[in-house]
């Protein structure tokens, strides 16, 4: 990772130079940091993304009068600032479930991932679970 990094780098230097030479409209040349681009496995981080508000959802009133209870999964991505982005699910017990719970978590923030001390964006897993409400769960 550290060689692809190098690489990277390397390879924007080497752009930013030639460009520096042929750029005749004098607008500024913009080289973007490899870390603010890349979207990381959760085994190439540091450290990992920690939720910091994490929104509840909302249980489906049909599901819980009906005693119903399930599990959905969601894939996103936690960016370098802690937002979620391309948040999709990929596994739901029940459809309804499956719009609380992807509302619910496009809203969390998070202390975002770090590799090498730098905050990067990061594919998560994210399990939610929803059981019935003790106050439902004798109706």
């Amino acid at each position: 990772m550290k060689a692809l990094l190098a690489t990277l780098i390397s390879i924007a230097a080497t752009v930013a130079v030639t460009a520096s030479g042929a750029n005749t409209d004098s607008s500024p040349l913009v080289v973007m940091d490899p870390f603010e681009t890349t979207i990381m496995r959760a085994d190439e981080v540091d450290q990992q993304a920690v939720v910091l508000d994490r929104i509840q959802p909302r249980y489906p009133h049909e599901c819980a009068l009906r005693g119903l209870m399930g599990r959905v999964e969601i894939v996103a991505v936690v960016r370098a600032d802690g937002g979620v982005e391309e948040a999709r699910v990929i596994r739901a017990d029940n459809s309804e479930f499956a719009a609380a719970a992807l509302s619910a978590v496009r809203k969390w923030t998070f202390e975002p991932a770090r590799k090498d001390g730098h905050p990067v964006a990061v594919r998560v897993s994210i399990p939610v679970r929803f059981v019935v409400p003790e106050l439902l769960a004798g109706k």
